[in-house]
């Protein structure tokens, strides 16, 4: 047992959260470490004077700017996007933690079976043009899911079935232009050994831990 007192704590997460003394990280690797350090930052599109990740990491690092993060999410692919309850950034090594979350997407997907051909011109396009956005591709069929993680609504198919190729693992974010995701096949990005490997903790349990 750890006891501490209120102040202790205080301190503690403030420490944690790189809101203590001076600077503890700057540039590009501190963005990456300081990620690493708190394991996610969550996403957040709205934009009134800075996206929440900006803001978050311009409080944090010394001579931040929002090149560096999109540097390390979509060229160096050291962090990646991913739903971690709600849309977040984290480390790509990380990857593995989040397979509990994959495999419950694809175990949803079984309820839809008109998914998979949908899911097969989605492969097709990507195959044949590359990086695609949901104004991009028009599929062959209507869809809409509420998925495992999070709802895709209304008649846009296009959407619903990217949005459950990326809840499932099979796509990533390639890049995004303001609010507008565009998705290519996570394979491309993150290494084998990590978009492969089985999750490393035994139950929901050590999960939340």
């Amino acid at each position: 047992m750890i006891q501490l007192t209120n102040r202790q704590a205080r301190l503690f997460l403030l420490l944690k959260h790189g809101l203590i003394g001076e600077y503890k990280f700057s540039e590009k690797q501190g963005v990456l470490d300081f990620v690493r350090q708190v394991s996610c930052v969550q996403y957040d599109p709205i934009d009134v004077c800075g996206k929440n990740a900006e803001l978050v990491l311009q409080s944090r690092i010394k001579g931040f700017t929002k090149k560096m993060l999109a540097e390390l999410l979509y060229e160096d692919r050291n962090l990646v996007d991913y739903p971690d309850k709600n849309l977040s950034i984290i480390p790509v090594e990380d990857w593995p933690y989040f397979e509990r979350f994959r495999q419950a997407a694809r175990e949803h997907a079984t309820r839809y079976p008109e998914m998979e051909a949908l899911t097969e011109q989605v492969r097709a396009h990507i195959q044949d043009q590359g990086v695609i956005s949901s104004d991009d591709l028009k599929l062959d069929g209507s869809f809409s899911w509420q998925s495992a993680i999070h709802w895709s609504g209304g008649n846009n198919s296009s959407r619903s079935v990217l949005e459950h190729m990326y809840s499932t693992g099979e796509l990533i974010i390639h890049h995004k232009k303001g609010m507008r995701k565009y998705y290519d096949l996570a394979q491309k990005y993150i290494q084998p050994n990590l978009l492969s490997a089985e999750d490393p903790l035994e139950d929901e349990f050590e999960h939340h831990k």
